[in-house]
């Protein structure tokens, strides 16, 4: 059981970067690892799925370890809508924008 532990993170990062990415918001809603929810909310951000943008603006908002690191991608990804020179209140403001119905 040990084994499988260890190697569930890689299977499941797998399977939601190179398919069925609903694993994260349906099957598994809090995998345990810090990588895994980021890139897996990467992953989701790029198709539009609204889990991906809660977990970003939770990030920010909480202060996460990893939220440097989702702002600069942010930033990369969506560079007409998160500038390089804009600061957390306005990556937050893009992101509530993205989860208005």
């Amino acid at each position: 059981m040990a084994a499988i532990s260890r190697v569930f993170p890689t299977i499941l990062y797998a399977l939601m970067a190179t398919g069925p990415l609903l694993i994260w918001s349906e099957q598994f809603p809090n995998p345990p690892y810090a990588f895994v929810r980021t890139q897996s909310a990467e992953e989701l951000a790029l198709r539009g799925r609204p889990i991906a943008y809660r977990f970003f603006l939770d990030a920010l908002e909480n202060n996460r370890l990893y939220k440097q690191g989702l702002i600069g991608w942010l930033k990369t990804r969506f560079p007409n809508e998160v500038t390089a020179s804009q600061d957390d209140a306005g990556v937050i403001a893009f992101l509530k924008s993205r989860l208005q119905p």
